[in-house]
């Protein structure tokens, strides 16, 4: 992550300072925490950064453990849409209306805009303190 991170341009990259430690995901996943987004890790897709309308469209959907999986690609910048690469599927961020697709098997879905509290919170792993 540190690596793929600092590749991009570090603190002046599309994600920003750290905000976070890396901590572990589902499965073998590990992330970190930005300013701007997050950066994903397993052994299968690499480090891939997630950021702004996606990141916040893919959080609503569970994050790595929702249905898209693991992003397997950056943002892919074409003329109408931004397009990231998941697992299992794609987000499509529409410049022209600000709105996020998902296509999961050829079938599109929009999704709703996070609410004004922004995207949920990913959950953190706790180890239980016992008093001895």
């Amino acid at each position: 992550i540190f690596a793929k991170w600092e590749s991009l341009g570090g603190a002046n990259s599309m994600l920003g300072a750290p905000k976070s430690p890396e901590a572990s995901g589902d499965g073998d996943a590990r992330y970190a925490t930005f300013v701007k987004g997050a950066m994903y890790w397993s052994p299968g897709s690499g480090a891939e950064p997630v950021t702004g309308a996606i990141y916040d469209a893919w959080a609503s959907l569970g994050y790595e453990r929702g249905l898209l999986g693991l992003p397997t690609s950056a943002e892919i910048q074409e003329p109408q849409w931004v397009v990231q690469n998941f697992q299992h599927g794609t987000l499509n961020f529409d410049r022209e209306t600000g709105m996020v697709t998902r296509v999961v098997d050829g079938v599109a879905q929009e999704i709703p805009p996070p609410p004004p509290g922004g995207p949920p919170v990913q959950l953190e792993r706790f180890t239980p303190i016992t008093l001895d």
